[in-house]
């Protein structure tokens, strides 16, 4: 015969910041994220700039050893 046994939420889930806490903390990492975000784009730009120029040194480089 099988028996059914209470089991305890509280036992299973870990402890809940209380509300404000935790919205708190979602919209601190949510503008961490934003700022990343940001901060990377910013970085591939700039990589993509200095791979431009790279790219136009090379080819007058290039250029001016053909003549």
């Amino acid at each position: 015969m099988l028996v059914a046994r209470h089991v305890s939420t509280t036992q299973l889930e870990p402890p809940q910041l209380p509300l404000s806490a935790s919205q708190d903390a979602m919209r601190e990492t949510a503008e961490r994220i934003r700022e990343l975000e940001m901060a990377l784009r910013e970085s591939m730009n700039t990589s993509a700039h200095r791979e431009a120029l790279w790219a136009q040194e090379e080819a007058a480089r290039a250029q001016a050893q053909r003549e």
